[in-house]
C-alpha cells in the first residue's frame, strides 16, 4: 500500500519528513540543554550572593554584640567597688547600688535554688 502513494523508505518525502523531525528533535535538545544550563548558572549566581549577604549580616551582628560587650565591659570597670566605697563612708554611693540592682538583666535558670529564689521574690 505505501508503494501506491509513494511513501518508500528512499521517497523523497520521507527523506524530507524524518530530517525535519530529527532537526526539530535536535533543536529541541539544544534550546533545552542550553536553558537548563543559564537556570542553573543563575541558581547558583543567587545562592552565592545569598552567603555573600548572610555573612555580611553576620558580621555586622557580631561587631554590634561585641561593641555592645565592650561598652558594657568599659562601664563596669569604671564603676568603684563595693570596697572603695566602704573606705571612702561613701553613704549616698552605697545607696545608689541597691537601684542597680533592678536594672540588671534578669537571666533564667532553671536551678532548684533560683526557682526558689524567683518564687519568694514573686510573693
Amino acid at each position: 500500500m505505501r508503494e501506491k502513494i509513494g511513501l518508500h523508505r528512499q521517497s523523497l518525502t520521507v527523506q524530507m519528513v524524518l530530517s525535519f523531525v530529527g532537526l526539530v528533535v535536535l533543536t529541541a535538545v539544544v534550546a533545552g540543554s542550553l536553558a537548563i544550563w543559564v537556570v542553573r548558572s543563575q541558581i547558583e549566581r543567587q545562592a552565592w550572593a545569598q552567603l555573600e549577604q548572610a555573612s555580611r549580616a553576620t558580621t555586622a551582628l557580631y561587631a554590634n554584640w561585641r561593641s555592645k560587650v565592650e561598652d558594657l565591659a568599659t562601664l563596669t570597670s569604671q564603676r568603684p567597688t563595693l570596697q572603695t566605697l566602704l573606705a571612702h563612708d561613701e553613704a549616698a554611693a552605697l545607696t545608689g547600688l541597691t537601684n542597680l540592682e533592678p536594672a540588671a538583666p534578669s537571666v533564667d535558670c532553671c536551678c532548684p535554688h533560683c526557682a526558689s529564689k524567683s518564687k519568694n521574690l514573686s510573693n
